[in-house]
């Protein structure tokens, strides 16, 4: 219910497209609205300001053309500043006395102007028709008033020509309007183009089926980067999905294998009576056959857990007493194995994590490192503090002599299950999960696991780690600092 609710408000809302093209045209409306009234209100202040200055040249000349006739002033009628020729540009002339009573005027007689006139401008609207008026006393010698020089001018040229501007405003406003929905639909259908397409593409993709990408063609703008992001997001979802195919591929063919001897061991042995001793060692091999069930599913397990977090606080770690007590565990292997192990490790590197994972890592390591070197060949262990920036990280290598790994198989050697020439043999009965599993633990940490050959000459694996030169550094670190140097999309991997 409440999805359809929600599926009919994105309804109402229109397609991306419409809801482009609306904005667009609002956008439009509302600027050509505004420069309009801004255009409108300028060309009114103008017209009227060339209004009241032809007013106060009026009023100027018709004051240099008044006479005095015994008690009042009237206009010379041969003045060279005659006042007939302002009639006949259309405006009104009248001398008034202090009271307001006419006492001299020419041209149209207006009706309802206010008495006692006051100085300045003021519009009336006589018989329809509106007049500006210019109102200004004349002092006499003696400084007192003498009279009032009112100047009026018709505002209808003025009114009409403000009326054909508004017109034409009100005209051109919704044919802009609708020429810009126009523009906006064209523009935004070209511009979304990219987004149809990746719509059509994500529709068409069906499980298993990556193939498809949008390719797009065009300027490198925010759509262009989007379509791009898209086709290597698939990218990237395509190759997940191929390694998840292949994991389990991997994983079901490791552990048929087991099942696979166990049935038969378990086929042959019921085949016929056997004696007690044959028996016993059927079910020693069939035990050798669980215990290799065990490491995989274990390894299994720890691969699914590498993405979950962890609720224990991470624990001050000294580096080099837990390779000295890894490599301790591995000494007896290497001496059968006729493999010497050289250590070249400073003091005082400290990390926050968890010990149990990361000895696990080197464990794995050094484990490998023994596996592929024959002897009489040598393991060397080393590390330092490197600085980088502002962040102090441990580097530790182990270093081996044994056949390198080819430029094929290096890519490739912390994938489930990857079985390259002499990278990832089975002989030592690993799952093939080890590398996997402490790429993880390592990247839980904030470090990086890497790895380096050269055929025939050896291999390197490379652990950093965020780490300090002193205990004391690490204690004032916050397991929440800790954190936040992580990999930000892994968790700590639990070992097992």
């Amino acid at each position: 219910m409440a999805r359809t609710e929600a599926d009919s408000g994105r309804r109402l809302l229109g397609t991306l497209r419409q809801r482009v093209v609306a904005s667009f045209v609002v956008l439009v409306g509302i600027s050509l609205l505004g420069v309009g009234t801004y255009v409108y209100f300028q060309t009114e202040h103008k017209v009227m300001h060339e209004v009241d200055s032809s007013l106060r040249v009026a009023v100027s000349q018709a004051i240099v053309s008044l006479a005095s006739d015994g008690t009042r002033l009237v206009f010379q009628k041969n003045a060279s500043a005659s006042p007939q020729r302002h009639v006949e540009e259309g405006f009104s002339l009248r001398v008034l006395s202090p009271a307001g009573e006419q006492w001299d005027g020419t041209g149209q007689a207006i009706e309802g102007l206010p008495a006692p006139p006051s100085a300045g401008y003021l519009i009336v609207n006589a018989s329809g028709v509106h007049w500006r008026i210019l109102t200004q006393p004349v002092p006499g010698t003696d400084g007192q008033l003498q009279a009032w020089i009112q100047a009026a001018r018709s505002l209808q040229p003025t009114e009409g020509l403000l009326q054909t501007l508004r017109t034409q405003l009100y005209l051109v406003l919704p044919i802009a309007l609708v020429l810009a929905a126009i523009a906006g639909y064209l523009l935004a259908g070209r511009t979304l183009r990219p987004l149809v397409r990746i719509s059509q593409v994500a529709d068409a993709i069906r499980p298993g089926d990556f193939g498809r990408r949008i390719r797009y063609q065009g300027p490198a703008d925010e759509i262009g980067r989007l379509a791009g992001a898209f086709d290597r997001m698939l990218d990237r979802v395509e190759q997940a999905f191929l390694r998840e195919r292949r994991f389990t591929s991997d994983a079901s063919h490791e552990l048929r294998t087991p099942l696979t001897a166990m049935k038969g061991g378990i086929g042959v042995t019921l085949s016929r009576e056997r004696t007690p001793a044959e028996y016993q060692a059927a079910l020693q091999d069939f035990e050798g056959q669980v215990d290799r069930l065990i490491r995989l599913s274990t390894g299994l397990l720890s691969v699914a857990r590498a993405g979950r977090p962890r609720n224990e606080e991470p624990e001050i770690v000294d580096l080099g007493e837990l390779l000295g007590a890894t490599i301790q565990q591995v000494e007896a292997l290497a001496g059968e194995k006729g493999v010497r192990v050289e250590i070249d490790l400073p003091a005082d590197i400290f990390v926050l994590g968890f010990a149990e994972d990361l000895a696990r890592v080197f464990l794995n390591l050094l484990a490998n490192a023994i596996s592929f070197t024959s002897p009489p060949g040598r393991i060397r262990v080393s590390g330092g503090l490197v600085q980088q920036g502002r962040v102090t990280h441990a580097r530790m290598d182990v270093m081996d002599s044994g056949p390198g790994i080819g430029p094929d198989d290096l890519p490739n050697i912390f994938e489930p299950f990857y079985q390259g020439d002499s990278s990832r043999s089975r002989e030592g009965g690993g799952s093939g999960l080890g590398l996997t599993i402490a790429r993880e633990i390592i990247m839980a940490h904030g470090g990086s696991l890497e790895a380096s050959s050269v055929p025939g000459e050896g291999s390197t694996f490379s652990v950093r780690l965020p780490a300090f030169s002193d205990r004391a550094s690490a204690v004032n670190t916050s397991p929440r600092r800790m954190r936040r140097v992580r990999h930000p999309r892994r968790a700590y991997g639990a070992g097992s």
